[in-house]
């Protein structure tokens, strides 16, 4: 093979791998909703949604879904990646969504919710973990806990659920479970 022809292959072999890079990136931005089309698809549909992904060290994200009466859902989808992560998620209407996941070491999440249909999943990796979370007046609740670390501690409230289906699973050293529910 000459030199010219070695070139060429080269070349070919370069463009074609520029051409497959810019496809897979715009099929990337074709899944992942930009601002603008969540705040036009919340004001189109009642539905809300929220993706947040923070990495760093001091991350704590406050988040407020709230439905009004003939609304569609509430989607959260919340990554954080640090050290001292915080999550204080409140969720009020239907079709709720949450899926929270948080890497690191001080990390605490909370939930509020007072509304029906509920999908949640909740995974910790790290030293200092925590979940607190109420559901209020729900009549279906489906709940997954993950936890890995080694201060693990999980609280739930359940007031007035009714069809609740919960799985808790939790790998470390001082882990801990209560779960606490009435029904009206």
């Amino acid at each position: 093979m000459t030199l010219s022809q070695t070139i060429g292959l080269w070349l070919c072999c370069l463009l074609a791998a520029i051409a497959l890079d810019a496809q897979n990136q715009q099929a990337a931005k074709s899944l992942i909703l930009q601002p603008e089309e969540l705040l036009r698809m919340e004001l189109e549909s009642q539905s809300n949604a929220a993706y947040i992904q923070q990495i760093g060290r001091h991350n704590e994200v406050n988040l407020q879904q709230i439905q009004l009466p003939d609304g569609g859902t509430n989607v959260a989808k919340i990554q954080q990646d640090g050290v001292d992560n915080y999550a204080l998620i409140v969720q009020q209407g239907g079709g709720n969504q949450l899926t929270l996941v948080q890497s690191g070491h001080g990390n605490a999440y909370e939930l509020i919710n007072e509304a029906y249909h509920n999908d949640l999943l909740i995974v910790q990796d790290g030293n200092h973990n925590t979940v607190t979370q109420q559901l209020i007046n729900s009549n279906r609740v489906n709940v997954e806990f993950v936890q890995q670390g080694n201060n693990n501690e999980i609280i739930q409230v359940l007031n007035g659920v009714h069809a609740r289906d919960y799985k808790v699973r939790q790998i470390g050293n001082d882990l801990k479970v209560i779960i606490r529910q009435s029904s009206f």
